[in-house]
């Protein structure tokens, strides 16, 4: 599928939908309004589905966090994991971000070219890395994601989960290093009021690692490919001010997590249709983000920002979501300051899995 044929499937579907916004699928419904998605991501009858949860309990030994359903333990963990996520928190951590990125733009500046995709599964890399305090575990660490990564485009869920053994092997490693002598970050999980067990911190890495690493990345090429377009490359340069709205935009449209889904715990009317038990909602973020338009839009000197649901809503919103602004921000600041003209071709491959972006992704400029 090209990308202009998913945004033209985005944008029929809330054509198709009844008065309260559903679409009536075989296993369940979608929901393609605001309203509809909010209150279903708040539904605490509607939980990931069991099977992830099973998968990850049985065969790793490991809480997977990102399927909890809401309730105290759930909420145990966001509080406690929550604070070092906040825009303060990552405050410290902007400038290792920065020469993480100069190092790979140095890498690759001499080169007339490059692939960008592999850009940004690299500094995608390297930000939750450096989140987690793992930073200096980086190329063995990288090289165990790609292979889990590779895995994970061939295989059905049960074999990227072995394929990702090895990977929770290397976690594990990690953090028994650390606990002889914690930073402040896992210090902060593993003690004091709402303490997580060294499990749930295993499975919190690993939820990061698995959930964020490929739609992180997935953004940054949407951000380079906008980025090689001489309007916004233009504008940006002389208005640094406008970078914040443009990554925003750029989380809006790519579309880089199309759709969450829940599965019905019980019995349940949602948007106005009663569900079985085991039943799917399909919470279509990419189309009510596209509701504003699919392309970044520049008027009067500055670029139009819309609200938009690209990280989620509810109880299991991203928890990244101020890093990923940051990882993404920081690309763009040293990718014009390095290159200020570039081009994107020829065309890139738009691919949907592991997630919405694009792979390769040419870029040329003068070296």
């Amino acid at each position: 599928m090209t990308l202009e044929a998913r945004n033209r499937e985005w944008a029929a579907l809330p054509a198709n939908a009844d008065a309260a916004g559903a679409v009536v699928v075989d296993d369940g419904i979608r929901l393609v309004t605001r309203d509809a998605i909010t209150a279903a991501l708040n539904d605490p009858r509607l939980i990931q589905r069991t099977r992830e949860r099973g998968v990850f309990a049985s065969s790793m030994k490991i809480p997977w966090l990102l399927a909890m359903p809401p309730g105290q333990q759930h909420s145990r963990v966001r509080r406690k994991v929550n604070p070092l996520f906040a825009k303060p928190a990552l405050v410290p951590l902007e400038p290792l971000l920065r020469r993480r990125a100069c190092e790979l733009i140095n890498s690759i500046a001499g080169r007339g070219g490059c692939d960008g995709a592999a850009i940004a599964r690299a500094f995608s890399v390297s930000s939750i890395l450096a989140w987690m305090g793992l930073d200096r575990e980086g190329p063995r660490l990288q090289r165990e994601l790609s292979q889990c990564v590779t895995a994970a485009r061939e295989s059905e869920l049960d074999g990227a989960l072995r394929a990702a053994m090895p990977l929770v092997d290397s976690i594990d490693r990690a953090l028994i290093e650390e606990q002889g002598r914690p930073r402040p970050g896992l210090r902060w999980l593993a003690t004091g009021d709402n303490a997580m067990t060294f499990a749930e911190v295993r499975g919190l890495y690993l939820l990061l690692l698995v959930a964020g690493i490929d739609t992180l990345a997935a953004a940054a090429t949407f951000t380079l490919w906008n980025l090689a377009k001489p309007e916004f490359r233009d504008l940006l340069k002389q208005d640094p001010v406008q970078v914040s709205p443009f990554v925003e935009e750029v989380i809006r449209t790519s579309g880089s997590v199309p759709y969450t889904d829940r599965q019905a715990a019980e019995p349940v009317v949602v948007a106005g249709h009663r569900l079985n038990t085991d039943d799917r909602i399909y919470a279509e973020l990419g189309a009510i983000n596209h509701l504003d338009g699919d392309q970044i839009k520049i008027a009067d000197g500055r670029v139009i920002r819309h609200a938009h649901l690209g990280f989620g809503i509810g109880p299991h919103r991203c928890l990244g979501a101020h890093l990923a602004r940051l990882a993404l921000t920081v690309l763009v600041e040293e990718w014009l300051h390095r290159f200020p003209d570039f081009e994107a071709r020829p065309e890139p491959t738009f691919v949907r899995w592991p997630a919405d972006g694009f792979d390769p992704l040419p870029l040329r400029w003068s070296p």
